[in-house]
């Protein structure tokens, strides 16, 4: 137990149990630096793009893309879809400990790990599981809502007002002039901290010393992310909300306003109550009917390359986007794997494995002896599992060039 929980904290400078007394900083929030932009309302309906039920799954809280896996929070724990399969993620717990995360209210990745915050505390993924993390004893009493990471700090919105951890000490933030409590929370960019509360919003500097306030009358702000090139952008009652690095405030209007969004091939993509919706240069674009669902609507890009959004009773992946490329993601893997073999026709049929559009013909018969273990024969190494997930990956994303 001990080597794997020491494995579990390369974060160390923030989730180790901190020293002394919780201290409580209030801070005035000056008025508002510019305007509110409100473009016209966004067309929400339409785009014919198919959908595929994946893993039926309690109601989604949260979900998050992180080096190829897909993390999905609800009310019973965290989850991890390979294929449209779902298989919970456990918890390793000490004595004392919790077992379960409780009802998922956050995750986010640093690096290739991922932290979950539940009602049962902070928890942090390693080696296939979940550990609890000492800071837990430390926000115990705490009703929190959210987290992020912002340079050196991690944030946790809360009823009590914004919990800030550094170095293992906890602080808590409130705002003068503020009634409501933060729920949601993102890096904006180095010198900027975006704090939402149920209809305020709030810029924070870095050391957590100023603060500002953002645009009013942008309705309930349901989720929160940091776009491109230092952008924000926030799904709300009333549409998407955005904020570029130059501190502009923009106001899509969407009818009955946006659940969820995330960075999608250089723009977004939204998810309203009935539709999935893609911004980018060209503007905005129906791609999809969903399945009604009304609030918060988690969403995130598989490894396919194509949007996954929560639906009531499971989730559903929309067929559209470009996927993984076989220049990228599966010439390596043949040339590693096969190429030993196949390509002088010395101890295998002749194939050469780096062009295309063998490997698109041949792509039925290669996944399926792969996926059988006859190929690679037993004489040489198996595929990995990142190699394996890369080439079915192409393989049901439409095995693009």
């Amino acid at each position: 137990m001990e080597p794997l929980r020491r494995l579990t904290f390369p974060l160390a400078a923030l989730l180790v149990l901190g020293c002394g007394e919780t201290t409580q900083t209030s801070l005035a929030v000056a008025a508002p630096a510019a305007p509110l932009v409100v473009r016209a309302e966004v067309t929400a309906t339409g785009g014919s793009a198919q959908l595929m039920t994946l893993a039926s799954a309690s109601p989604v809280t949260a979900m998050l893309a992180v080096d190829g896996r897909l993390y999905v929070g609800s009310d019973a724990g965290v989850s991890r879809v390979t294929r449209g399969v779902s298989q919970p993620v456990p918890v390793l717990a000490a004595d004392g400990e919790s077992t379960t995360t409780g009802r998922v209210r956050g995750l986010i990745a640093h690096g290739t790990e991922v932290l979950v915050l539940g009602d049962e505390g902070l928890f942090q993924s390693t080696q296939g599981v979940l550990v609890p993390s000492p800071l837990t004893a430390s926000l115990a009493g705490l009703t929190l809502r959210d987290l992020c990471l912002h340079g050196d700090a991690l944030y946790l919105p809360a009823d009590e007002g914004l919990v800030r951890v550094v170095a293992g000490q906890v602080s808590r933030l409130t705002f003068a002039g503020v009634t409501e409590a933060p729920t949601r929370c993102v890096s904006a960019s180095a010198d900027r901290l975006i704090v939402a509360f149920t209809s305020e919003i709030v810029e924070l500097s870095p050391n957590g010393d100023t603060a500002v306030r953002g645009p009013s009358g942008a309705g309930t702000v349901r989720a929160v992310i940091a776009g491109l090139d230092g952008a924000v952008h926030l799904a709300t009652t009333r549409g998407v909300l955005s904020r570029d690095a130059g501190g502009a405030w923009t106001l899509w209007p969407i009818a009955g306003g946006a659940g969820g969004l995330t960075v999608w091939e250089g723009g977004l993509a939204v998810a309203t109550a009935t539709s999935l919706l893609r911004y980018d240069a060209a503007g905005w674009t129906p791609v999809a009917t969903l399945p009604a669902s009304e609030g918060a609507r988690p969403l995130a890009i598989a490894s396919s390359g194509h949007p996954v959004v929560a639906a009531p009773s499971a989730l559903v992946e929309v067929q559209s986007g470009t996927g993984p490329s076989f220049e990228a993601s599966v010439s390596p893997v043949l040339a590693a794997s096969c190429g030993g073999c196949h390509a002088t026709g010395a101890a295998a049929p002749k194939h050469d494995f780096s062009q295309y559009a063998i490997a698109v013909s041949l792509a039925d018969v290669i996944v399926q002896r792969v996926t059988t273990g006859v190929m690679p024969p037993a004489t040489s190494p198996r595929l990995s599992a990142e190699a394996l997930e890369a080439l079915l990956n192409w393989y049901d994303g439409g095995m693009n060039p």
